[in-house]
């Protein structure tokens, strides 16, 4: 049995080309549909861990800036001065 790979910039993508093949040649197995990010994700796992790091998703983000709110506002009384909502703010920091 032959494994397939196919990847597209969405998984949705990659699926509708499954689908289209397999309308034209029948049912196939062996297909993994991933989406770019998930392969450039596996093929870069290797490096990473040896580097002893890992990839940052946009909700990794959100969350780092989430307790970095919480911990500005309980520990230094920034209460109403940083606010989840504030514009761009997740953005500036995973840009730092």
């Amino acid at each position: 049995m032959k494994n397939s790979l196919s990847s597209a910039p969405r998984l949705t993508q990659a699926n509708e080309l499954a689908r289209q093949i397999a309308s034209r040649r029948g049912a196939a197995f062996g297909w993994h549909r991933i989406s770019l990010s998930q392969l450039v994700s596996i093929v870069s796992a290797q490096e990473l861990a040896q580097r002893r790091m890992v990839p940052l998703t946009r909700i990794g983000t959100d969350a780092i800036t989430t307790r970095l709110i919480h911990r500005l506002t309980v520990e230094r009384g920034w209460a109403g001065t940083l606010r989840k909502r504030d514009t761009g703010l997740s953005a500036a920091i995973a840009v730092w």
